[in-house]
C-alpha cells in the first residue's frame, strides 16, 4: 500500500513537471512570435510609432477577374476586404475612393447595397459580384442606423 502511494506521488510530480515544461515552451514560442510581430513597429517616443508595412500593395493585372464586394452595412465587408487584400497583395478600393486606390484598377471594390447615392455605375468594369449576406434581423437595423447617422441621399439631386 505504501508503494502505491509513493508511485502515485511520483507520477503526480512527473505530470506537474511536464505541464510546467509545456507551459514554459509555449510561453517562449509566444514571446518569440510577439517579438517578431513588434519588430514591424518602431517606437518613436512620446506615444508615437512608425509601422513598417509587410509589403506594398500593387495594381491588379488588367486580365485579372475584378470583383465588386457588396453587402448591407455591418455585414463584414471591411474584414473580407482586408482578407482579400492580404491574400492577393493587390490594391483594394472603396466606391467613394476614400482609400485613394480607385484609379489603380483595383482587384476588388467595396460598396454597400443599397448604394448611398442610389447609383450603381460599374457597368462592365466588374467581372463578378461577391455578395455578403448577414441575418436580416441585424443587417436592416444596421443599415437604417447608418443611413440616419450619415444623412444619405434619397434621390438623384
Amino acid at each position: 500500500m505504501n508503494l502505491y502511494k509513493k508511485n502515485k506521488a511520483i507520477a503526480a510530480i512527473v505530470v506537474a513537471s511536464l505541464y510546467v515544461l509545456m507551459v514554459n515552451v509555449n510561453m517562449t514560442q509566444r514571446a518569440r512570435v510577439i517579438t517578431e510581430h513588434r519588430s514591424l513597429a518602431q517606437n518613436l517616443g512620446g506615444g508615437l510609432c512608425s509601422i513598417t508595412p509587410i509589403s506594398e500593395f500593387t495594381s491588379a493585372p488588367i486580365d485579372a477577374t475584378h470583383s465588386l464586394l457588396v453587402s448591407y452595412p455591418g455585414s463584414g465587408k471591411r474584414f473580407t476586404w482586408q482578407v482579400i487584400q492580404a491574400l492577393t497583395n493587390y490594391a483594394i478600393a472603396d466606391d467613394w475612393n476614400y482609400s485613394g486606390r480607385l484609379t489603380l484598377a483595383p482587384l476588388t471594390i467595396k460598396t454597400s447595397w443599397p448604394h448611398k447615392a442610389g447609383v450603381w455605375s460599374w457597368g462592365s468594369t466588374m467581372d463578378q459580384v461577391i455578395l455578403l449576406v448577414r441575418n436580416p434581423r441585424w443587417a436592416i437595423p444596421s443599415y437604417h442606423t447608418m443611413q440616419f447617422e450619415l444623412g444619405y441621399a434619397t434621390d438623384w439631386a
